[in-house]
C-alpha cells in the first residue's frame, strides 16, 4: 500500500537533487537497490542516490559522519572501528539484522570469512580453534599443525601455513582484537596486499588457511572452500534518534514483503528473528 507521508531525515544523507544516501558494503549493492526499489513502491516520491559502497569499515564511516542515513554491511562492526562512533555519540551503535549472508559461491560476493584449500577435509574450526592457529599466546596454547585440528594421513604433521590481510590498524588488526582476543599474530602469519591475493595463496597451497575479507571469488570457486566459525549477518547500523525515514525503512527490510527480497547472497531470517529486531526499533 502506498503512502503519501512527509518522511524526516537527517539533513546531510540528501543529496542536491532531493535523492537519498544510503552507503553499503562491496557485494550488497543489488540488494540495497531491491530494498530502494520496494520502499519507493510504497513511499510515492521518495528517490534514492546511487549506493554508497567500498569496504565495511568505509561503508560503516558514512554512517559515522552523517553522509549515509544508514549502512547496510555483511557482517558486524567491531570495536576498534566502532571506536570513533562512540567518540562522536558517547554510545555504542545500534545494528539491527536483517538476514543472513548465505555463501554465494561463484559469480556472487562472498562474506568476509576463513578459507582452506579445496583438497583439504576439515569440516569446521571453533572461534577458538581460529584465534589459537591465526595468533600466539592464546588459552589452550598455539595450533600449528593440521592434525592438532583432527585431521590424519597426509595432514598429520604438515604445519599449517597462514595468510591474511596486513595488521595496520585497518579489517585485520580489528578482527584480531574483536575475535582473536587481542593476541599477535603468529609468527607464520604471511601478510598479503588484498583478498585476491590471500585467496590465491590459498588456492596454491594445500596445507594453507587464510582470513580475507569480502570478495568476487568465482574464479577461486573449484579451488578453495570457506570455513565458518559463526553465522555472519547482514546488518543495518543505524543511530540511536531515529528519524522517521530510516525506521520505516528498516522496518520494511524486516516486514514479509522485505524478508521476500530475492538475491544471491541473502537468507531471510527466521519470522521470530525478525520480530526480535524489530524491537529494536522502539
Amino acid at each position: 500500500m502506498k503512502r503519501a507521508v512527509a518522511l524526516v531525515l537527517i539533513a546531510n544523507s540528501w543529496a542536491a537533487d532531493g535523492s537519498i544516501h544510503i552507503a553499503c558494503s562491496e557485494g550488497t549493492e543489488d540488494l540495497l537497490k531491491k530494498f530502494n526499489k520496494l520502499f519507493v513502491g510504497t513511499h510515492p516520491g521518495v528517490k534514492f542516490a546511487p549506493p554508497i559502497t567500498g569496504p565495511t569499515s568505509l561503508a560503516f564511516y558514512s554512517l559515522i559522519t552523517g553522509t549515509s542515513a544508514l549502512a547496510l554491511l555483511d557482517r558486524e562492526i567491531w570495536p576498534l572501528e566502532a571506536r570513533p562512533f562512540r567518540q562522536i555519540y558517547n554510545y555504542e551503535p545500534i545494528g539491527i539484522r536483517i538476514g543472513r549472508v548465505g555463501y554465494s559461491g561463484a559469480g556472487h560476493m562472498n562474506p568476509p570469512g576463513i578459507y582452506v584449500n579445496s583438497r583439504n577435509p576439515l569440516r569446521g574450526l571453533t572461534l577458538n580453534q581460529v584465534a589459537r592457529i591465526f595468533t600466539s599466546g592464546g588459552v589452550g596454547g598455539d595450533i600449528r599443525r593440521w592434525e592438532q585440528v583432527g585431521l590424519e594421513g597426509e595432514w598429520r604433521e604438515r604445519v599449517i601455513h597462514i595468510y591474511g590481510p596486513r595488521d595496520d590498524g585497518g579489517m585485520a588488526s580489528a578482527f584480531r582484537h574483536a575475535m582473536l582476543g587481542g593476541f599477535p599474530f603468529a609468527r607464520q602469519y604471511e601478510t598479503l596486499s588484498g583478498p585476491a591475493q590471500i585467496l590465491q595463496a590459498v588456492a596454491d597451497d594445500p596445507y594453507g588457511i587464510g582470513f580475507a575479507d569480502a570478495y568476487h571469488a568465482g574464479r577461486f570457486a573449484a579451488t578453495v572452500r570457506m570455513l565458518y566459525a559463526s553465522p555472519p549477518y547482514l546488518i543495518v547500523y543505524v543511530i540511536r534518534e531515529l528519524d522517521s525515514f530510516t525506521k520505516e525503512y528498516v522496518q520494511l527490510m524486516l516486514s514479509r514483503e522485505g524478508q521476500s527480497v530475492k538475491d544471491g547472497g541473502y537468507v531471510p531470517l527466521a519470522p521470530s528473528e525478525a520480530a526480535r529486531e524489530v524491537s529494536k526499533l522502539k
